[in-house]
């Protein structure tokens, strides 16, 4: 029988990038395994064309690997910046 999973994790992040945390999720939660894999592939290649390590891709592999959308949350506290909650299903 297969279990699933729930990892948490979390980080303060920049209030003026709150809307751009946002609609990253959003978006990478709508992309189809095909879509994730061409994104990643173009993104490395990219990055190999300018001899840099490739980057930026964490989420979006994270969601192909695991299958599962993410679930987030963003804390507004008063004295605190805001805190991104990311839920991460994976299937054991």
């Amino acid at each position: 029988r297969e279990e699933d999973y729930n990892m948490l994790t979390g980080n303060y992040i920049q209030d003026r990038k709150k809307e751009q945390v946002r609609e990253a999720i959003h978006a990478i939660n709508q992309l189809t395994t095909e879509e994730l894999n061409s994104i990643i592939s173009n993104k490395v290649a990219i990055h190999q064309e300018m001899g840099e390590l490739p980057k930026g891709q964490g989420l979006a592999n994270l969601r192909r690997i695991t299958g599962h959308s993410f679930k987030h949350s963003i804390l507004d506290e008063e004295e605190e910046p805001p805190y991104l909650i990311l839920k991460i299903q994976v299937k054991g």
